[in-house]
C-alpha cells in the first residue's frame, strides 16, 4: 500500500498527528482486506491539506444478491453504523465485516438481517406497528423519561410548544377574535396528536418555525427526542438530516446596559410621576427595590419570590433549604458547614442569598457583585424588609406567545418596557456576568451564583458582551503586571481574542497590547504581528 507522505509536518503539529493516524488506519485496513475474501473495508472522504478534510466513517464493500431478488450479484459499498474514522471505530468495523463475511460464505446473508443487526433497523412488520402508534403515546413516554428532571414550565417551553404544532403553520382568519383563534389552534393540536407520526407531520412541526432561528433549532431538538423514545430515529434519519441541528442561527442582539447606566436608571427611572395614595407610593418604591435586587444579584425574576434566608438562617437538608432556629446555628454550622445566616443578620458579611430548590435550576447560593469601589447592597438599600411589588399569584404560570412564564416575570418585563429602560430584566443577568469577568472572578464562581453551567457562562453570556466591557477585562488583566499581584485568570487564548477585538474596533496600533501580553504570559509575539 502506498504510504501518505508527511510533507514536512514532523514538528508535533496537529496536522502531523492526523497524518500519522491516517497512515496507521490505512495500513490496518489494508492488512484486514488482505486476509478476507468476501468483505473489504474502505474509507469515505479524502485527505487534503490546509483545512483537513478527514474521512468520517469506515464502510464495507461486498457483492450480494439485490434485495429485490435475482440471480446475479451486485457490488455494494455500505456504511456499518457508527464505525467512525478512528482506531476504536476500526475495531468495530472489523467485527461487523467478519459477521457479514461469515453470512456470505455460508449463504445465510439476507438484507433483513443486515438492516436489523448491522444498521440497527427494525424488521418491516415491527416498524409498521410503530408507525401506527398515536403521537400522544410517544409524548407521554417522553414525559415519563423526563419526569422529575424538568419543571412544568420548562417541559412546555422545550417540548410541548412544538408538539402542539403538528398541524403546521396556521393563519388567523379575518375578523376572528384572538380567543377563537387560540381555541381553534388548541383543538387542532389535540386532533393531530391522535394521528401516527409521519414525514409530513414532522415537516409541519419543524417548518412552523422560521429557518436559521433558535426556534427552529429547538423544534428539531424536540422532534429528535420524540423519535428517540419512539425508536424511529433511524426510520426518519434521512428526513432529520435535511434539518440538521446547528447552533449557527441568527440571534437577537442584547442591549446589555453598562454599570453606570444601571445605576442611573435606579436613581432616575422610579420617580413618582403623580399624586396618589400611600399604597401607590409604596409600590413604586417596591418596584425600585426589586430592580436593585435583580441588578445586584443577577437573579431570574421568579427567584426574588424564592429567597429562603431573608429573615431566618437556613441549612441544606435533602436538597432543600430548611429554616433553623438561632439556638441551633452554632451546632448546625459545625455539623454540616452549610448554614446560611439570615440575610439581615450582621454575621452574613458577604450578603449571601439562599435561593430555593423550586426555581429553574434548583437551590443555590447567590452573591452580590458591585462595580469596583462601590457597594450596591448599601446604595440600593437592599437590606431590611423584603419589599416585593404587590401582585396576585406571582408564581402562577402564564401562557405567552412562545411558551409559558411566571406571572411575576410577565409583570416585571412589562414594567421595564413601560419605564422605557431600553433593556430587559434578563439583560441585568448578563450585566452581572460581565461585571464578574471585569472583577476577575472565576468563571465557575460566577456560574454557581447565577445558577447555570460554565459553558453557558463562557458562550451565550460572553457572546453579548459589549466592547467596552471586553476592553475593561483586558485592561484589568494587564494592570496586574504593574501591581505585582497575580496573573489574570484569563487564558492566553482568551486574552488574545479580546485584544484582537479591541484592535479591530478601535483601529489602533496593536504593538503596545502585543508587548503587554508578551510580558504577562511570557511568550514571544502572542498576536503574531
Amino acid at each position: 500500500m502506498a504510504r501518505i507522505e508527511s510533507k514536512g509536518l514532523q514538528d508535533g503539529s496537529w496536522q502531523w498527528y492526523l497524518q500519522r493516524t491516517n497512515e496507521k488506519l490505512l495500513e490496518a485496513i489494508a492488512d484486514f482486506n488482505s486476509g478476507t475474501k468476501r468483505v473489504s473495508l474502505v474509507h469515505n472522504g479524502s485527505f487534503t491539506t490546509g483545512k483537513e478534510k478527514q474521512p468520517t466513517v469506515i464502510s464495507c464493500q461486498f457483492s450480494a444478491i439485490p434485495s429485490e431478488g435475482g440471480s446475479k450479484t451486485k457490488q455494494y459499498k455500505l456504511g456499518l453504523g457508527d464505525c467512525d474514522w478512528s482506531l476504536s471505530g476500526l475495531e468495530l468495523a472489523k467485527e461487523r465485516a467478519k459477521k457479514i463475511s461469515l453470512k456470505l460464505i455460508h449463504n445465510e446473508f439476507t438484507w433483513d438481517w443486515f438492516n436489523e443487526y448491522i444498521k440497527g433497523h427494525k424488521p418491516v412488520d415491527e416498524m409498521a406497528e410503530l408507525l401506527q402508534v398515536p403521537i400522544q403515546k410517544w409524548i407521554d413516554k417522553l414525559y415519563a423519561t423526563k419526569k422529575g428532571q424538568i419543571k412544568p414550565s420548562s417541559w412546555h417551553n422545550t417540548y410541548m410548544r412544538f408538539f402542539n404544532r403538528f398541524y403546521g403553520k396556521l393563519e388567523r382568519k379575518e375578523s376572528e377574535s384572538m380567543a377563537a383563534f387560540n381555541a381553534r389552534k388548541a383543538q387542532l393540536a389535540e386532533e393531530y396528536k391522535q394521528k401516527p407520526l409521519s414525514e409530513q407531520l414532522i415537516r409541519n412541526c419543524i417548518e412552523a418555525t422560521s429557518a436559521y432561528t433558535a426556534a427552529r433549532f429547538h423544534a428539531c431538538h424536540a422532534i429528535k427526542n420524540l423519535l428517540k423514545v419512539a425508536d424511529l430515529q433511524d426510520y426518519f434519519g434521512k428526513l432529520l438530516k435535511e434539518y440538521e441541528l446547528t447552533t449557527d442561527y441568527e440571534t437577537k442582539e442584547r442591549n446589555v446596559p453598562s454599570d453606570a447606566y444601571i445605576k442611573r436608571c435606579y436613581h432616575s427611572s422610579f420617580e413618582i410621576k403623580r399624586r396618589g395614595a400611600k399604597k401607590y407610593h409604596a409600590n413604586v418604591a417596591h418596584w425600585q427595590w426589586l430592580y436593585g435586587l435583580l441588578a445586584c444579584y443577577g437573579l431570574r425574576i421568579h427567584e426574588a419570590w424564592n429567597i429562603a434566608n431573608w429573615d431566618s438562617p437556613v441549612v441544606l437538608k435533602g436538597g432543600m433549604w430548611v429554616e433553623v432556629g438561632n439556638d441551633e446555628l452554632e451546632w448546625q454550622s459545625i455539623e454540616a458547614n452549610l448554614v446560611i445566616p439570615a440575610f439581615n443578620d450582621p454575621s452574613n458579611v458577604h450578603h449571601k442569598l439562599a435561593v430555593k430548590h423550586t426555581t429553574k435550576t434548583g437551590y443555590r447560593v447567590a452573591i452580590p457583585l458591585s462595580p469596583p469601589g462601590e457597594d450596591w447592597v448599601r446604595e440600593f438599600d437592599i437590606h431590611g424588609e423584603l419589599r416585593l411589588p404587590e401582585m396576585k399569584d406571582p408564581l402562577s404560570l402564564k401562557r405567552t406567545g412562545s411558551g409559558t412564564s411566571y406571572y411575576c416575570s410577565h409583570r416585571i418585563c412589562y414594567d421595564f418596557r413601560n419605564r422605557e429602560l431600553g433593556f430587559t430584566p434578563h439583560d441585568l443577568r448578563h450585566a452581572y456576568n460581565h461585571r464578574g469577568r471585569v472583577l476577575e472572578i472565576s468563571v465557575p464562581a460566577i456560574a454557581l451564583s447565577l445558577g447555570h453551567s460554565e459553558g453557558m457562562n463562557s458562550s451565550t453570556y460572553a457572546k453579548h458582551m459589549a466592547m467596552e466591557t471586553k476592553n475593561k477585562i483586558l485592561e484589568t488583566a494587564i494592570s496586574r503586571i504593574y501591581e505585582n499581584e497575580h496573573r489574570s485568570s484569563l487564558s492566553l487564548n482568551a486574552s488574545i481574542a479580546v485584544a484582537k477585538e479591541i484592535i479591530a474596533a478601535k483601529d489602533c496600533d496593536p504593538s503596545p497590547l502585543n508587548e503587554l501580553l508578551a510580558v504577562q504570559y511570557g511568550v514571544d509575539n502572542p498576536l503574531k504581528l
